[in-house]
């Protein structure tokens, strides 16, 4: 028997046994509408800092954090998308450069992941081990105690749009931004089903637009292509999945002012192999885009000036 009848075979009985459970687990609503657009507050809209989405990528997160921190720069807002719902929610929770460093970089993916066929056949992980992490280390689990603002974005699962959450509970919905597809099951928030924000929007650019925020930092850790070609037709739903994936990142991150990219390649989504090269990454890439940043920020203040020279002239 050749290898293309045996896949065919292990395909038919794949779906056979999906079919058994097409019955049960997720029900959408029949008259189900999308959650409607974020309508929070924020006191000032300066700055808003986009982390984006990239499983295990997201250790970068923490190198453009602290090249921030060290240069004086504090977002006004912080936006998550997967990992980067994660790492922003930490930082927000207690703004502190060292405190980040020592729960986030010393991390296992062991901490997070823990495979579970009781989430079969939707995904292979449970989101227990995830949830017992963020209850540990994050200072508040209401996003009104956070330090700075937070939003943190994922893709409903029903209607395809992006949902951003601000309110309440943080912990569900950074769940809901990080359940990557096939790995974590979706989440269920007020009725509906949601799934990793990178699915619709990996930087979302436009949610801080959105909600009225002058000035955009976006970090895209989408990375490039691998090298490996594909040899199967798992391989090649893969790679099609991460070319989409890269592009729509790109695409998403161009409606910022200061865009801060990387050249990964070949990084798995769950991996604790390069947290120090992913970190150093970041602020090698962070410092490459100072220039660009400060300049940044010196147009909001002297935007500022000219604000109060107008009113004092009044």
């Amino acid at each position: 028997m050749n290898k293309v009848k045996v896949l065919i075979i292990f395909l038919t009985s794949l779906m056979g046994i999906l079919s058994v459970y097409g019955c049960s687990a997720i029900q959408f609503k029949k008259k189900g509408v999308p959650h409607l657009p974020l309508q929070a507050k924020f006191k000032k809209t300066n700055l808003a800092l986009v982390l984006g989405a990239g499983g295990a990528k997201g250790f970068a997160h923490v190198g453009v954090i602290e090249e921030l921190e060290k240069a004086g720069i504090v977002p006004d807002v912080i936006i998550g998308c997967s990992a980067g719902a994660i790492i922003g929610a930490l930082y927000a929770a207690e703004p502190n450069i060292h405190s980040l460093k020592s729960v986030v970089l010393s991390g296992k993916n062991s901490d997070i992941v823990e495979t579970n066929i009781s989430e079969w056949p939707y995904s292979v992980y449970s989101h227990h081990k995830l949830i017992k992490y963020l209850h540990t280390n994050l200072k508040s689990i209401d996003f009104k105690n956070l330090k700075i603002p937070v939003v943190i974005a994922a893709t409903n699962l029903q209607h395809g749009n992006l949902t951003a959450f601000s309110e309440g509970d943080i912990i569900q919905p950074i769940l809901a931004s990080a359940a990557y597809p096939g790995a974590f099951p979706a989440v269920k928030i007020e009725e509906q089903y949601f799934v990793d924000c990178g699915v619709s929007n990996p930087v979302p650019v436009q949610l801080a637009r959105n909600l009225g925020f002058k000035k955009v930092i976006a970090v895209n850790i989408s990375g490039q292509l691998p090298e490996s070609s594909p040899n199967h037709i798992f391989g090649m739903l893969m790679r099609s999945i991460e070319i989409s994936y890269i592009n729509n990142a790109r695409s998403a991150a161009e409606n910022a002012d200061v865009v801060i990219n990387f050249d990964f390649k070949n990084i798995p989504v769950f991996s604790d192999q390069y947290n120090d090269y992913l970190y150093e990454a970041g602020k090698k890439a962070t410092q490459h885009a100072m220039p660009k940043i400060l300049t940044l920020q010196k147009k909001k203040q002297k935007i500022k000036r000219n604000i109060r020279n107008l009113s004092q002239k009044k």
